[in-house]
């Protein structure tokens, strides 16, 4: 028998009172993590849904078109190279778009928005005092209140 797909979940503790979730997806299209904790998680090659938990989050989308939700949190959301949708949700966030013609939105929270790449972008920002860093090509909404273009 031959396994087309597989999906990893590990749980590792670094403290007692904090634990970091690791979750590597090898060949799914859809991963998702809940648990306590800061956590990590890595999407595959192709499309994916990647939502993260309450605390801090780190998620990086890798390929494809995936759909990024970082909840609450302080979180550092990167789509990675593919046409992403990266939603921060409440908390001061680190959303990066990556190579690719990228969805980006801010959320409840003083986010920072990292757009520039080459490829034309939609950004929003949300309440809160949000920084964009963005290119020519990107569209930004009037709810970012620093934007620098270069």
């Amino acid at each position: 028998m031959r396994a087309r797909s597989c999906a990893i979940l590990c749980t590792v503790t670094r403290r007692p009172a904090a634990l970091l979730a690791l979750l590597a997806v090898l060949g799914g299209s859809t991963a998702a993590v809940a648990a306590t904790g800061p956590r990590l998680q890595i999407g595959t090659r192709g499309p994916d849904v990647l939502v993260g938990g309450p605390g801090r989050d780190r998620i990086l989308g890798r390929g494809g078109a995936d759909r990024i939700r970082g909840r609450a949190g302080a979180d550092i959301l990167n789509g990675g190279p593919g046409n992403d949708v990266v939603f921060g949700d409440a908390g001061n966030d680190l959303i990066i778009g990556g190579p690719g013609q990228d969805t980006l939105l801010g959320g409840a929270g003083n986010d920072v928005i990292r757009a520039r790449d080459g490829f034309a972008d939609t950004i929003s920002c949300g309440a809160g005092r949000d920084r964009v860093i963005a290119d020519a090509l990107d569209v930004v909404a009037g709810d970012c209140e620093v934007v620098r273009r270069g």
